[in-house]
């Protein structure tokens, strides 16, 4: 089904073979292999093939400065969504914005039917549309579209280039390349700054034969995932999609892959583009956004994903990680051992350990039973997997018992088209019910299940508590990752699982018409048009990111929370849900963190901030609080016994640090960083950061973002103090490497070796000014 090839460079022939790269190979080399090549009489140097792949050339096209000093990259267009775009603007407006350079859409799927908080939403979409009217942004409002879907729709194209304050920013089925990241790296491109990492590998996806009866995108892309998140296969490289089996897919189908590609940890993805593509444009209205892309006559690439469609099967993503795939097939032939395998892995996450998490008791005669089907969001509500629903549904029940069904379609044309074409009718007719286009179910807003209940849904993630339970009140449900057809076949069957290649079932395919009048009537298109005296509107809950210190000459850190999980996701760092409505005020945001996994880090972590800011207290009046001398004594007496403990405030910053073995998968909300430096953090140590992402967020909020060859979790614990000396002068100087010393509860002091490298200047930069705030803000 899935074939890795990595030990050695592949080359990509005419498009259509793969062959291993060998150095000194030559054209006649390649000929003996593939009889039909008829490229240079060159020598085939690695370099020069691998500017034939579709990635380097539309990254070389963005590139703003010589090859030799990394990737530096200006965007075509940029997206954001309500959980980010108040934190966007706040920043870049301190920072001396005065237009957006470029399109810029301002998306309202996140918290569009969040009632927490008041009039936290509804105070935020107003200061979105009065930023696009300031600004010169285009503002989607509020069940319109969810963000994806509106860019694929109306701002994708062919070599363009798309950064989205989203994770899940994907458009290379359309020939756009797309990144997700943190707010603050899109604050560098509305201020005119480049995007600044390394050049990426590149891995090459060929696919070839044709999907059976019943397997959908979401199918394909959980047996993808499966088979590389675990190895780091295509961790923050780029997959680029090639063969011939591209053509037997349609452009929803395509996308649908496409947007999954963000659980492997990739940096981003291309496509290669066909007749199917432009006509997708066409369609869209916007034909002149086509051209064809395909790599060169040969190619070189970092990897190989060899993907046979025809022997994917209908998948299930168990709890709690899109990569904990099995075949639906394989799942019924030994559901009891599976399941309670993933019983015993789910009762490691909660912190509640008298929590109890059972899966087998949903198994009735055999049969697994699931207590709900959601299909929504950029993965699941696009119109081809509706309409196999709806047509898989038309004229039965889904049954009056506890399974329901719900659907979101991702953007109102795509309801318009659903209702002309009769499906709506059938959908609701069959018990299930309709949302509008809401990111919802996706990040716990929306269609939250039962306690212990399991729901099967065609969204991007089934991450712990991601549904929106909440473990810390006993109560606790999971999600399993599905396919549209398989979700619809299991609703036709009561909420028992079946896999839609289990049913005889062949729907027409239908001819998509898209409907531009909701756009033009109601979206508001302000790029190039900005109205500088129009006044921002600002809700009681949108607050000024606190005063952030530069990087001081020393720091010592209390260890507030030591995470021992093979990967720690971004929602477990910062909950979303039910805790995003405070996204725009950071205070109140920070008192969530870490409050799933660890609910005890904010107050260590606010102990320790409080120390710092009775230091700035002293720094600023020369006064001495009793409570810090107190605190303070044994670690100046242990790390600097040579001075008074009034030199050691001096010149030694306070707070805290957050050690966990692999943190950042998933979401690019930069609140997973900025929360913990709200609360006086400083540091993250880990033995690898899970996203190029995650790791860009602390550094952009002034976080240390160190590694450690050594067992952090067997050096560190709770309450630790940790003291980097010189720690200013050794990033300034661009080091590398890092010696810190540990002062255990016993008295003891011990060394921590630490890793600072693949840290461009310009990063550090940013971390002696504190935050890329105040590096805007010097003169």
């Amino acid at each position: 089904m899935i074939e890795l090839r990595k030990n050695r460079g592949i080359l990509l022939v005419n498009g259509k073979e793969t062959i291993d790269y060998a150095e000194g190979m030559t054209p006649a080399d390649v000929r003996r292999i593939v009889p039909s090549f008829r490229g240079t009489e060159r020598m085939l140097g690695k370099e020069e093939a691998r500017r034939a792949t579709m990635a380097f050339g539309i990254l070389s096209a963005h590139q703003r400065g010589p090859e030799s000093e990394g990737l530096k990259i200006r965007f075509d267009a940029l997206a954001s969504h309500d959980i980010t775009y108040v934190g966007i603007v706040q920043t870049a407006r301190a920072s001396g914005l005065k237009n957006f350079p470029v399109p810029y859409a301002l998306t309202n799927c996140h918290n569009s039917l969040c009632a927490v908080g008041g009039t936290i939403n509804e105070d935020d979409h107003l200061f979105g549309l009065s930023a696009a009217q300031k600004y010169g942004g285009i503002y989607v409002p509020a069940h319109q579209a969810v963000i994806h879907q509106y860019v694929r729709e109306r701002m994708a194209g062919c070599g363009k280039m798309i950064m989205g304050s989203d994770s899940h920013t994907r458009y290379g089925a359309l020939g756009a390349m797309g990144i997700g990241e943190g707010g603050p790296e899109l604050v560098k491109q509305v201020l005119g700054r480049t995007y600044d990492t390394v050049w990426p590998d590149v891995v090459a996806v060929f696919l070839e034969g044709k999907p059976r009866d019943g397997v959908g995108p979401q199918d394909v892309a959980l047996a993808i995932i499966r088979a590389v998140f675990k190895n780091g296969f295509v961790q923050n490289k780029v997959m680029e999609f090639v063969g011939p089996g591209i053509g037997n897919l349609s452009v929803d189908f395509r996308n649908g892959i496409d947007v999954m590609t963000t659980e492997t940890t990739c940096l981003s993805t291309i496509w290669r583009t066909d007749e199917k593509v432009a006509d997708y444009y066409r369609t869209h209205g916007r034909e002149e956004e086509y051209r064809k892309l395909e790599p060169g006559s040969v190619a070189y690439y970092d990897g190989l994903i060899r993907v046979d469609f025809s022997r994917v099967e209908p998948m299930i993503a168990l709890p709690f990680h899109p990569s904990n795939a099995f075949a639906i097939r394989e799942l019924k032939t030994d559901l009891m051992d599976i399941l309670r395998e993933t019983e015993k892995e789910a009762l490691k996450q909660p912190e509640n350990r008298a929590l109890k998490y059972c899966l087998t008791d949903k198994v009735v005669e055999g049969k697994l039973k699931v207590d709900q089907g959601v299909i929504a969001g950029c993965a699941g509500g696009t119109f081809e997997n509706i309409v196999y629903a709806a047509a898989l549904l038309k004229g039965h029940s889904i049954g009056d018992e506890e399974f329901s069904l719900s659907f979101y379609p991702a953007s109102q044309p795509i309801l318009i088209e659903l209702t002309r074409k009769g499906m709506l009718e059938s959908l609701l007719e069959s018990g299930a019910t309709m949302r509008t286009a809401f990111c919802g179910p996706c990040f716990g807003a929306g269609d939250v299940p039962p306690n212990q209940g399991l729901s099967i849904r065609h969204t991007t993630r089934n991450f712990p508590n991601r549904e929106g339970s909440r473990p810390q009140d006993g109560q606790i449900a999971s999600v399993a990752l599905m396919d549209a057809r398989s979700i619809a076949a299991t609703a036709l069957n009561r909420g028992f699982l079946t896999g839609a290649d289990e049913i005889s079932f062949h729907p027409r395919r239908m001819r998509y018409h898209f409907s531009a009048g909701v756009y033009e009537n109601r979206v508001y298109q302000g790029y190039g048009k900005a109205k500088p005296d129009i006044p921002l509107r600002f809700g009681p809950n949108i607050v000024d990111w606190p005063a952030m210190s530069a990087l001081p000459d020393h720091l010592c850190l209390i260890v507030a929370s030591v995470i021992t999980d093979p990967v720690t996701t971004t929602d477990e760092l910062i909950p979303s849900g039910e805790t995003s409505s405070y996204r725009s005020n950071p205070l109140k945001l920070a008192s969530f963190t870490l409050s799933r996994k660890d609910p005890q880090y904010v107050r260590r972590a606010g102990e320790a901030h409080a120390l710092e800011k009775m230091r700035l207290i002293f720094l600023k009046d020369g006064k001495t609080d009793v409570r810090l001398l107190e605190a303070v004594k044994p670690w100046a007496t242990a790390f600097a016994p040579g001075i008074s403990i009034e030199e050691f405030l001096r010149t030694t910053g306070l707070g805290s640090l957050v050690f966990a073995r692999k943190p950042g998968d998933g979401s690019a909300r930069e609140q997973a960083a900025s929360c913990q430096k709200v609360l006086g953090g400083w540091v993250n140590i880990a033995t690898a950061y899970a996203t190029k992402r995650y790791r860009s967020n602390l550094i952009n909020w002034g976080m240390l973002p160190f590694t450690t060859a050594e067992k952090g979790e067997e050096k560190l614990a709770v309450q630790d103090a940790v003291f980097f000396p010189s720690l200013r002068k050794a990033v300034r100087n661009g080091a590398e490497i890092i010696e810190a010393l540990i002062l255990k509860g016993d008295g003891r002091i011990i060394p921590l070796a630490l890793e600072l490298k693949n840290l461009p200047q310009a990063d550090r930069e940013i971390l002696l000014a504190g935050s890329l705030i105040n590096f805007y803000a010097l003169p």
